[in-house]
């Protein structure tokens, strides 16, 4: 055999190889499956008026309805199983928002909105919210977090090795989370689902 013969050989091997090797990666990687929004909508708000150029769509409005708390109605997008996101943006003093509640009111979407300064206390702020609703498939989602604090953290950081994970059984309509004191020192996580 020609050394030729044999270079000839060893290109068509590696080139099967890698075409081999392309097509496993091709049929691995499925594309991802993300739902798209079918309504949303964002409003930026400065303190005392809502910026045009950062809200969609064009009437969503924000209106104070005490001392550190608003109510925005994004128009026409009512739907259920969305989610509303806030942040809070600060001037000189650090600030944050969370969203009290928000579901459809006709055909509109409504979110109740709370500011509180650093300490805990209602405090009138700027902020950006977000509302999406999307109709793909169901799924849950989540992320509780907290930091302990005083004489029962370390034991609480010890009995940490015992926990569970607990997993949904059957399909969900979404909801809200909520802790539930579970033991002395101890908490966990529920969900009481939308009715």
């Amino acid at each position: 055999m020609t050394t030729q013969a044999t270079g000839h050989r060893w290109k068509a091997r590696l080139g099967a190889l890698a075409a081999a090797a392309v097509a496993g990666a091709l049929a691995i990687a499925a594309p991802a499956h993300a739902a798209v929004p079918d309504r949303f909508g964002y409003v930026l708000w400065d303190g005392s008026t809502v910026v045009g150029s950062g809200t969609f769509p064009g009437p969503t409005t924000v209106t104070p309805v005490g001392v550190g708390r608003f109510r925005v109605i994004f128009p026409g997008q009512a739907a259920i199983g969305g989610v509303v996101h806030v942040t809070a943006i600060t001037g000189p003093v650090p600030h944050w928002c969370q969203v009290d509640t928000f579901g459809p009111v006709g055909p509109d979407e409504l979110a109740q909105i709370a500011c509180y300064r650093v300490g805990g206390t209602l405090d009138p702020t700027g902020f950006s919210a977000s509302y999406d609703s999307s109709s793909g498939a169901p799924t849950i989602h989540g992320r509780v977090a907290g930091r302990a604090a005083g004489p029962d953290h370390a034991r609480d950081r010890r009995q940490r090795a015992g926990h569970r994970d607990q997993r949904p059984t059957g399909p969900l309509q979404g909801g809200e989370v909520v802790l539930q004191q579970h033991r002395a020192g101890n908490h966990r996580a529920v969900l009481r689902p939308h009715r």
